[in-house]
């Protein structure tokens, strides 16, 4: 609804969220409370066709119900980012108390606000945060690898609320017949590649046993298939995919990450194998296809350019 004309859009509504959800956590020079109010004052003054908020009310009202929607966004938004990153939360918890985490989602939140209501969707800036935010980047120092497994948990947490697709195998058929300047690969829903990931393998697979051993009643939230490295090389990037219904993760090797992003660019078989050897002239692409298939990364082959994956 505009404040001018009193018509409801879409656009409009979604603004008027966008700004209410950015008001909740506003901080300035009067304080944190009472900025926040000010602020969603002047939002609900905006989209509203009164033109003063407090004109048939008692303004300690809206207060008292702000500060209270307030608390309940404080806790929301802690258990939406621990829902997102798991892992990520507990090692900032153990690093920096148990109070460190909601700080971090309460100055997230002030950074990069929910654009939409679906808070479940909102969190993905975090990696970069910790890189850009001055209090929050000294974790980096202590856990090198803690934006890269941000980034990785983040990619399992869209990863989960993806469409399932189906592989079509008989297509694969045409890996033995086709030229590879020819062939296109369709990798799984959600397959991404982190790189610069030394040690998330590590934090992922402690972390993936340890909720077992705590609730054996359950499956593992991730379901973690063994990286195949036919010349023992160190696990430097993490892919993630979804297989049936779960997300899904593994190392990577240099080669194996530079050939899976070729293809998610649209790159044919051809040169996507040209950039992999190119980091490792020994990479094996039977033993990558073998796994791939076994552990559905891999769906189909195709004469035809799929199109590139949006991450």
């Amino acid at each position: 609804m505009t404040a001018a004309t009193g018509v409801h859009t879409t656009a409009n509504l979604a603004q008027a969220q966008a700004e209410m959800l950015q008001a909740l956590f506003a901080s300035g020079t009067s304080g944190d409370t009472n900025t926040s109010v000010f602020i969603a004052t002047d939002v609900v003054n905006k989209w509203t066709e009164r033109q003063y908020l407090f004109k048939n009310g008692p303004r300690d009202s809206f207060e008292r119900g702000w500060q209270a929607y307030r608390a309940h966004a404080s806790a929301l938004a802690e258990r939406a980012l621990s829902a997102a990153y798991p892992t990520v939360s507990q090692t900032v918890k153990a690093a920096a108390g148990e109070g460190a985490w909601a700080a971090l989602a309460k100055a997230l939140w002030r950074e990069a606000s929910p654009a939409s209501g679906d808070v479940a969707a909102w969190g993905g800036a975090l990696a970069a945060f910790l890189h850009r935010s001055s209090q929050w980047c000294e974790l980096l120092i202590d856990f090198p690898h803690l934006a890269a497994l941000a980034k990785t948990e983040w990619a399992l947490h869209r990863c989960a609320a993806l469409p399932d697709a189906q592989p079509a195998l008989p297509g694969l058929a045409l890996l033995a017949e086709a030229d590879p300047a020819n062939l296109w690969l369709m990798l799984a829903p959600g397959t991404e590649i982190v790189a610069e990931a030394d040690g998330v393998a590590t934090a992922l697979a402690t972390a993936t046993d340890a909720t077992a051993a705590a609730d054996l009643s359950g499956p593992a939230e991730h379901a973690v298939t063994l990286s195949l490295h036919p010349l023992d090389e160190a696990a430097h990037a993490i892919v993630v995919w979804r297989q049936g219904f779960k997300p899904c993760w593994r190392g990577a090797s240099a080669a194996e990450a530079a050939f899976v992003q070729a293809v998610l660019r649209g790159e044919s078989l051809s040169q996507s194998l040209n950039d992999a050897l190119g980091v490792n002239a020994l990479f094996d692409f039977q033993a990558w296809l073998v796994l791939a298939v076994q552990n559905g990364l891999l769906l189909a082959a195709q004469e035809q350019p799929t199109a590139p994956a949006r991450c």
